[in-house]
């Protein structure tokens, strides 16, 4: 990888002296220094979910997720990111997670700091001043985020937190959705239902909180009741290379017919997480191992 950050840094630098750098303007950079680290390895980057509050990118080995970055301007005060309702979040919900600003880089395990490390210093004429060891260590560091292991669900706590932890980042998602219009047709079709159905007055701008809650429960216990019910063991199919697992897709099918209401919603909801929910990649959708949980 070294000579990738080399390449990545030079890309960096012409871009900050060219003097009109955004955020924006370097994260291919970062997708293709990310990718460079393992063919298997692709960096997703979604505006649309971005704009809703999800991490910059979702980092996927074949097919699995097994990462998050969230990316600052350079220059930007990564403790200063850190103290934000954002970042707390991530942080709470996202066990495997790197805040950068391009420049330095601070990688969390399950909310704890777990490494840190800085390329290079910015300088005035936009040049870059490379650290003895920035080199080594940032390589180290990205390594490390790309080959950690999930901590494994081994007891009904475990389970109950981790659901807790992506639930709660759904309910902000979708929250923050409406707040800024990019709430999506389905969703807002959702609500209404809700609203007919279940509390009148859910459609009030006051009352985002409470369908957030509702609908961010509502998934991850329908995905939960599928899951139950599905016998693929994921851990053995995977070690034997099979692609093949629990997925969103057949989910709505085994969902008991005894609960048709429940049944519904996840099959209605498949589509609309592909192609217009800010909170989930359009990859998740195809048949693959990104699929399993």
């Amino acid at each position: 990888m070294s000579a990738s950050l080399k390449h990545y840094l030079n890309t960096i630098e012409n871009a900050l002296k060219a003097g009109n750098a955004t955020e924006h303007t370097h994260r291919p950079a970062l997708k293709a220094l990310l990718e460079s680290s393992d063919l298997h390895v692709i960096a997703t980057n979604e505006p649309k979910r971005i704009v809703c509050g999800a991490p910059d990118y979702i980092i996927t080995r074949d097919g699995l997720t097994i990462g998050y970055i969230e990316a600052k301007d350079v220059g930007k005060s990564l403790t200063e990111t850190e103290r934000t309702d954002q970042l707390k979040r991530y942080r709470r919900a996202l066990d495997n997670l790197i805040l950068t600003d391009y420049l330095e880089f601070r990688w969390y395990v399950d909310g704890k700091l777990r490494q840190e490390a800085r390329l290079a210093q910015p300088q005035a004429d936009g040049k870059l001043k490379i650290g003895k060891h920035g080199l080594k260590e940032v390589e180290e560091l990205l390594q490390n985020f790309l080959v950690h292991q999930p901590q494994a669900v081994n007891t009904p706590k475990d389970l109950a937190e981790r659901m807790a932890r992506l639930t709660h980042i759904i309910r902000d998602i979708i929250m923050t959705a409406f707040e800024t219009g990019q709430a999506s047709m389905l969703l807002q079709g959702w609500r209404d239902a809700f609203a007919r159905v279940l509390i009148a007055d859910l459609n009030l701008p006051e009352k985002t909180p409470d369908f957030a809650d509702m609908f961010a429960q509502t998934l991850a216990y329908g995905l939960f009741t599928a899951r139950v019910m599905d016998d693929t063991p994921l851990s053995s199919s995977l070690q034997r290379g099979e692609r093949r697992g629990f997925t969103r897709q057949e989910a709505q099918y085994l969902i008991p017919k005894s609960n048709p209401f429940l049944r519904d919603f996840c099959s209605e909801n498949r589509p609309l997480f592909i192609f217009s929910c800010p909170f989930v990649s359009r990859r998740l959708m195809r048949v693959s191992p990104e699929n399993t949980f």
